[in-house]
């Protein structure tokens, strides 16, 4: 969870957006706990809001200069919608990069280049988009993989009996 609260974004004055590792300080604290120490204190009232919209089964507060965020257990049930989550995700991806891929090509047939010149440069788009995502998926894949690895807590072992 931490490593998912580090790729936060959160919106800074003037509305352009940040990740919160760029803004902060991001510590595992315990088992169940994270503290998110802002840079700056102006940065702590945009954190707090991003944190707490993030997941509503977090608990976060504020305690001084840094904010807290309690953890939920995780239980088989928020494993398995966390698993279809990422699995959505991935299928998203996939779509953006086949649409990026394609306005790419059709900027390519668009400029008017010598056919070898353009199916060199086509080819190269199709094997730098297949490469990122593959990249990309692998890494989503690996966190799906980690989620599921997460040990059970008291409310898997009082619903099995």
């Amino acid at each position: 969870m931490a490593k998912c609260l580090e790729l936060l974004e959160v919106e800074m004055a003037g509305g352009h957006t940040v990740l919160l590792i760029k803004v902060s300080q991001v510590v595992k604290t315990g088992n169940m706990t994270i503290e998110i120490t802002p840079n700056s204190a102006s940065f702590g009232n945009s954190i707090l809001q991003r944190v707490s919209r993030f997941d509503s089964a977090l608990q976060v507060s504020k305690e001084g200069p840094k904010i807290r965020v309690v953890l939920p257990p995780i239980t088989t049930a928020r494993r398995d919608r966390t698993v279809e989550e990422v699995k959505n995700l991935i299928s998203i991806f996939r779509q953006l990069v086949k649409q990026s891929r394609t306005k790419a090509v059709k900027v390519l047939q668009d400029a008017g280049l010598e056919d070898g010149v353009q199916r060199e440069l086509v080819a190269v788009v199709d094997s730098t988009a297949s490469a990122f995502l593959a990249e990309k998926a692998a890494e989503l894949e690996l966190l799906s993989e980690e989620v599921m690895s997460m040990g059970i807590d008291e409310s898997d072992v009082t619903a099995g009996r």
